[in-house]
């Protein structure tokens, strides 16, 4: 038996730091886990921290002053979680060191885990997400990053806008239950063979091209640092919308932009067009109302969500219906 290529000694990764908030994981060992080593001038391209920079886990933080540093009850990364990162600008964090020792085994929480990527290539979800131990997988389980998610079906799997895991990248998982999870090496072979499962249990118009947006629709993500996710149907004059972009908003703010509907190809609205929207904020609270717009006109939608952090409205076997306000007549 010819033995597997042995992992290369150092490899590099580059992870896009955004202006505001960015999640982030590392697919590397390091000689030196410390905030102010791993997010330095010189692993940042020479960006140059300011006060108020911040860097976060789960649990504990730490915010940068000039001078010092980063100082707070989070001193050091690792490679079990993800870190939300806090800029003044976009940046290259440029990162070095050995691949991540697979398999790897982390704890996962009864409810949200700040969970890695510790591949070295980008996976699918199908061939990537760790394997529990302790529990299983079930319906209303999530998974999302900064920008897209899916959910846990069962009969089904992992569904949504979110489909696959890209090294550098952190991620939020939600499970009903707790245990500990697994990634496993995979051989390219079988990465391959799950990733042409993937395709295969997908319908080929799975999703509809995206459709038209106004320029003043541009959601500037890195203000915020928490997200909820929706799944919703639009409607508008008693007529399902196929195509067309989904807004949230709050006052002026664009809070999120889904310009593209997916059509699930299982449950009671298989074939249907439905929007999967990510609305972000900074805090449990916010009234956040909906607008549609057909490439023409900005249509107001009936209903308003009150923003919660990590919270969930609608899925793709009951979504959350939207259609356009009831006209007053005098």
């Amino acid at each position: 038996m010819i033995p597997p290529p042995s992992s290369p000694a150092t490899v590099t990764h580059s992870i896009t730091m955004q202006n505001g908030w960015t999640w982030v994981s590392f697919p590397v060992e390091f000689d030196d886990y410390t905030l102010n080593s791993v997010f330095s001038s010189a692993n940042l391209g020479g960006y140059s921290h300011v006060n108020g920079n911040e860097v976060k886990d789960q649990y504990v933080f730490a915010e940068f002053y000039a001078g010092y540093g980063f100082y707070g009850t989070l001193t050091s990364v690792n490679t079990n979680g993800m870190f939300a990162v806090k800029m003044s600008s976009s940046a290259t964090l440029t990162v070095t060191g050995p691949p991540v020792t697979l398999p790897k085994t982390i704890n996962i929480n009864q409810g949200w885990t700040y969970v890695p990527v510790p591949y070295q290539t980008t996976v699918t979800l199908a061939s990537g997400m760790a394997v529990p131990s302790g529990f299983s997988y079930g319906n209303g389980d999530e998974f999302k990053d900064f920008f897209t998610f899916s959910e846990f079906y069962q009969g089904y799997g992992w569904y949504g806008t979110l489909t696959s895991m890209v090294p550098g990248i952190g991620y939020m998982l939600k499970t009903a239950s707790s245990g500990t999870a697994t990634y496993n090496e995979l051989a390219a072979g079988r990465r391959l063979a799950e990733g042409k499962k993937l395709i295969a249990a997908q319908p080929v118009e799975e999703m509809r091209a995206a459709g038209p947006a106004p320029a003043d629709w541009t959601v500037d993500a890195g203000r915020y640092a928490q997200t909820m996710t929706m799944v919703a149907l639009v409607t508008i004059d008693g007529v399902r919308k196929e195509s067309g972009t989904l807004a949230a908003i709050v006052g002026k703010e664009l809070r999120g932009v889904q310009a593209t509907a997916k059509i699930p190809p299982f449950g009671a609205y298989a074939g249907k067009a439905l929007y999967l929207l990510v609305i972000r904020g900074n805090e449990d609270g916010d009234s956040v109302s909906f607008q549609y717009y057909d490439g023409a006109t900005k249509t107001a939608l009936d209903k308003t969500v009150k923003f919660a952090v990590n919270g969930k409205v609608g899925n793709v076997v009951a979504p959350f219906m939207l259609a356009q306000k009831p006209k007053l007549f005098g």
